[in-house]
């Protein structure tokens, strides 16, 4: 029986009440208007550590941490005053309670005015919500990191949106490959926790070299790696790599352990597009840092997919840049041929036809070098309007 089941039930016998409610599961008492408890049933003496009986006749402040109870005096004074008014208003307040030993802890309570003996009192129903407010707690923990890993999913997300554009952008503006390289291994560093970081491309031979390294080098650009290396079984294999630390210290990879003796845990992915070996990407962490996890795992996968994209994309324009070259030489050749090979016939004709009045001839050479002199010209424009342009 709960508080708000007598409210307003009319008059009752207390002793009646008490033997309904007795052996109730939930802590009930009655108050009067004092703040006396009158009554006490057995789960409330045993939730609050009194031995059955031991409640009745004490002040309900027995039941309140002691800074709190003149504090609750006042409130019980005011309640008093307007029981009835006043009825349901305090269903479900929790307030902190003190046991007979002085231990603490959180509790529920339910007020409703109850005519007893002809008197107006109060019947109080109180439940411990320790547990309730610990899996509350609990479960507001759990939200927050679920959000937290959420906030850093998107946060990782548009950090690789934004890698990407920076990536694309150098490659339609033509810069240099060292530096889309380096918008890689910066990208994989700050993403992933990494200190050590080194792309390594296949020369025109099928050799792999270091392309690049990250802030701290790992070996020199240029570097032969011998078979045998980490970097030569991912690319060959076309595998990713998961290096473990003790990995280290057993020799995987000995051609290359020189260069990778202070790294810890190591990712050794290889930049593959449509099957086709383009590279391998290295990022690792220092020794005795935590292993890359699963979540590391797939920015890496996403880094290499996206890194051969780009490095795709980079070889495509230099073709194109090779082609417009070709082109440009085509055309050049066809401006030679159709004004300057034209300009030196008619100079040739020129002079052939002085030859028979030698008094026009030194005319006519006059004429021819300075014909010639813009036929140099000519040539020299055709070549210069490639500056600026694919010829670089």
């Amino acid at each position: 029986m709960s508080s708000e089941d007598v409210v307003l039930a009319g008059s009752l016998d207390l002793g009646a009440f008490a033997a309904h409610v007795h052996r109730s599961p939930e802590a009930s008492l009655i108050v009067d208007d004092h703040g006396l408890i009158l009554w006490a049933n057995e789960s409330a003496c045993r939730l609050f550590g009194y031995r059955d009986g031991d409640l009745d006749g004490r002040l309900i402040e027995v039941l309140i941490p002691r800074q709190l109870r003149i504090l609750h005096r006042s409130y019980v004074t005011g309640y008093a005053d307007e029981p009835i008014a006043k009825a349901g208003a305090d269903r479900g307040a929790s307030f902190p309670a003190e046991r007979a030993d002085g231990s603490r802890f959180e509790a529920e309570i339910s007020l409703g005015p109850v005519e007893i003996d002809g008197r107006w009192t109060t019947f109080a129903t109180i439940r411990d919500i320790t547990d309730r407010l610990r899996e509350h707690d609990e479960t507001t923990r759990r939200m927050e990191e679920a959000e937290s890993l959420a906030q850093l999913e998107r946060d990782r997300r548009e950090a690789f949106l934004r890698f990407l554009g920076d990536i694309r952008l150098s490659v339609l503006a033509t810069e240099p490959l060292q530096t889309v390289l380096s918008l890689i291994l910066n990208f994989a560093e700050t993403s992933l926790g990494a200190t050590h970081s080194r792309i390594v491309l296949p020369d025109t031979g099928g050799n792999l070299r270091i392309q690049a390294t990250g802030a701290r080098r790992v070996g020199s650009v240029g570097d032969l790696l011998p078979e045998g290396s980490i970097e030569s079984r991912a690319y060959a294999e076309a595998t990713r790599l998961v290096i473990s630390e003790q990995a280290h210290r057993r020799g995987l990879g000995p051609a290359s352990l020189h260069q990778l003796s202070d790294i810890g845990p190591m990712v050794v992915a290889p930049l593959y597009s449509l099957g086709n070996p383009l590279g391998v990407l290295v990022a690792g962490r220092p020794t005795g840092a935590q292993p890359f996890t699963d979540a590391d795992l797939e920015v890496i996968d996403a880094l290499s997919r996206e890194s051969a994209v780009a490095l795709e994309l980079y070889a495509a324009a230099g073709e194109r840049r090779r082609l417009l070259i070709v082109e440009d030489r085509e055309r050049i050749g066809r401006e030679l041929q159709d004004s300057v090979l034209q300009q030196l016939f008619v100079i040739g004709m020129s002079l052939q036809s002085g030859l028979g009045s030698p008094g026009q001839l030194i005319d006519r050479c006059e004429e021819a070098v300075n014909d010639i002199d813009e036929v140099i010209a000519t040539v020299r424009n055709s070549i210069f309007r490639l500056g600026g342009g694919p010829w670089e």
